[in-house]
């Protein structure tokens, strides 16, 4: 191997001898030295060299070529050993477009750290290369990795590439800062990636601002997308191996980020601005074992989403969105703040459930949004408490738990049936209660408001209130406000009784169909209360005060403290 020293003495081309000190233009053999001098180097062709070395001063222009490199430097004139590439500080690449490719068969140096300008284009392509970058790196271009590796080193230098990053081979970024334009891992290639944050910037030309199809090593790092293109924003985030650990969404356009395919997030998912959503497939699964975070701006799925989405916490702010799945949301655990769910912005819950099975004592904040809910901890005695006035759209279901307010001036509504489960329990405290439907099933508990218990309608079940559980009165009210001919009382098998019980329905009758003990008083206010035509028994300890509907006794057997009949009707 010889060193060739650029001379410019003949003119600025590169593949004139006369240009050269030895006489003859480099060979594949040669370790090629640019040195400062009048005429700068201009490449022609696509030359082969042993090593590149461009000193302090010299202008090197690439000429929309590329130059391969194919081994490394001995450290003989000016050469550095040890290195394939070398442009020295007070270098500049000049010109247009400077492309080197690195074939070095063994474990190589690159220092490319010119003053002015930056390689377009970097290609490692040898199964055997090792290839460390020694500075902080911009590529202004492409970097492809066909075979071999690059690896930022253990000091971790920053690594900056403008245009896209194709990887067949092995791209490890250490603890770097990386950014990139697109990121693609080609079967069979490796990113193992930074444990700082990985910030991808725009898309390749297939629409793809990431494309795993090989190996993807989180490494504890981040993962930020800031692409700001327009049409078609595709994410492919399942690589044949390995998941992301943290992802960022904060795209500033007004095209959404879309997932494609079943996508796990391995810790947290936040989404700063712009949208993130599920591309051709409705039916994408989108597992988040960490966090997920929308905040002002951010917008999580979109409608039409009827895959599974399972978080381990969810919180968006004001300003932000989650357009829930049709199917079920489910919440596994809680964040930082004791939130297993807090909901500050807007939840559209698209006919959908959100279950929580935290097992931890947390809280909800779900604030009028939440169509099914269902609390299912996988520890019974856990507690879940609403931190706000609460309307669920659809049904409450609680299989395990105790779900109660923070504070009593905190409501709960619910506009479908409640079903208590099991181990379940819904704590009433001292707030207002008001529910389409109550089903206390075996094992499960209704522990009453001391206030006001309101049952407005009914629903899948064909009763107003089924007790084959533990219903607790507390001293409380339960008032009946629906209108039409109804059974109020489907059973009662479980422990304990009502205490007080008011009627007010707009009209119809409503029946009970068992026997019935209320410790407290009977109101019948409006509508027909009736023991139905079974003759149920009813038992009441207070008054019963007829002082508007209809008191219906049949040929029932009336236990009471007294009848009183002010202006309404008792047959």
């Amino acid at each position: 191997m010889a060193v060739v020293t650029w001379t410019g003495a003949v003119s600025t081309t590169y593949s004139t001898d006369g240009n050269w000190d030895t006489g003859s233009k480099p060979t594949s053999s040669d370790d090629v030295i640019i040195a400062n001098v009048t005429n700068d180097c201009v490449l022609t062709g696509s030359p082969t060299v042993n090593s590149l070395t461009v000193l302090s001063g010299a202008r090197f222009n690439g000429n929309t070529e590329t130059i391969t490199v194919v081994g490394e430097a001995d450290g003989s004139g000016a050469t550095t050993n040890g290195y394939a590439v070398k442009f020295e500080t007070g270098s500049e690449v000049v010109g247009t477009n400077t492309g080197i490719t690195i074939t070095t068969s063994a474990a190589t140096n690159v220092l490319m750290q010119p003053t002015t300008g930056n390689v377009r284009d970097l290609t490692i392509n040898h199964a055997s290369a090792v290839v460390n970058i020694r500075n902080n790196t911009t590529l202004s271009r492409n970097l492809t990795i066909t075979a071999g590796e690059l690896t930022t080193t253990s000091d971790s230098h920053a690594l900056t590439v403008t245009g896209d990053v194709d990887i067949t081979g092995t791209l490890t970024g250490n603890a770097s800062a990386i950014s990139m334009g697109s990121l693609t891992i080609n079967s069979g290639g490796t990113y193992s990636a930074t444990s700082g944050t990985t910030t991808i910037t725009s898309k390749n030309s297939s629409n793809y601002i990431m494309d795993l199809d090989g190996t993807f090593t989180h490494n504890n790092g981040t993962v930020r997308i800031n692409s700001t293109g327009s049409g078609d924003q595709l994410v492919d985030l399942v690589p044949s191996s390995g998941t992301l650990y943290d992802l960022e969404i904060n795209e500033n356009s007004t095209n959404p980020v879309q997932y494609n395919g079943n996508t796990t997030i391995a810790n947290d998912l936040t989404v700063v601005e712009g949208i993130f959503q599920f591309y051709d497939n409705n039916n994408s699964n989108l597992t988040v074992t960490g966090d997920v975070s929308i905040e002002d701006g951010g917008q999580l799925a979109a409608s039409g989403w009827s895959g599974a989405g399972e978080f381990g916490s969810l919180s968006v702010a004001s300003g932000g969105t989650y357009e829930a799945t049709s199917g079920t949301t489910t919440i596994t655990s809680e964040a930082g703040s004791g939130y297993a769910i807090e909901v500050s912005g807007t939840y559209t819950p698209n006919a959908g459930t959100l279950k929580i099975t935290t097992d931890a004592n947390t809280f909800v904040k779900i604030l009028d949004d939440v169509n099914h809910l269902i609390i299912e901890p996988a520890t019974a005695t856990r507690v879940y408490e609403y931190v706000n006035n609460t309307t669920i759209q659809g049904d409450l279901t609680i299989n395990a738990g105790r779900f109660t307010h923070y504070s009593s001036t905190y409501s709960l509504d619910v506009q479908g049936d409640c079903t208590i489960n099991n181990t379940g329990e819904l704590d009433g405290g001292s707030g207002s209660i008001e529910l389409g439907s109550l089903t206390i099933n075996s094992g499960g508990t209704y522990d009453a408001t001391s206030g006001t218990t309101i049952i407005t309608d009914v629903y899948s079940s064909p009763f107003a209130l089924n007790n084959s559980g533990t219903f607790t009165h507390n001293g409380g009210t339960l008032k009946l406000t629906r209108s039409g001919n109804q059974d109020f009382l489907g059973t009662w098998t479980g422990s304990s009784a009502l205490y007080n019980l008011t009627i007010d329905c707009g009209g119809g009758t409503q029946s009970i169909r068992a026997n019935m003990e209320i410790e407290g008083g009977l109101i019948v206010t409006n509508g027909n209360f009736s023991t139905h035509t079974d003759n149920h028994d009813l038992t009441v300890v207070d008054l019963i005060t007829v002082n508007g509907g209809t008191f219906t006794t049949n040929s029932s057997t009336i236990n009471c403290g007294g009848i009183r009949n002010v202006g309404g009707t008792i047959t």
